[in-house]
């Protein structure tokens, strides 16, 4: 994975502040920007972004419910 610069990460960032998210394309750009895929399964949905290595692992209700 190569190295961002300081520069580079603002410049990204500083793309999306001022869009309107009220617009579709808008929020498809900034889910694409961010999100490399989204893996749906009968009791989890994983998710894997462009800035982390390590998926998100979305909780069931089942699951939640038992914390509660």
């Amino acid at each position: 994975m190569p190295k961002l610069t300081k520069e580079q990460i603002i410049f990204v960032l500083e793309r999306f502040r001022d869009l309107d998210i009220t617009v579709e394309q808008n929020r498809e750009r900034l889910v694409d920007a961010l999100v490399k895929c989204i893996i749906l399964y009968d009791d989890k949905i994983i998710i894997t972004t462009t800035f982390k290595n390590e998926p998100i692992t979305i909780m069931t209700t089942e699951e939640i419910a038992e914390i509660a």
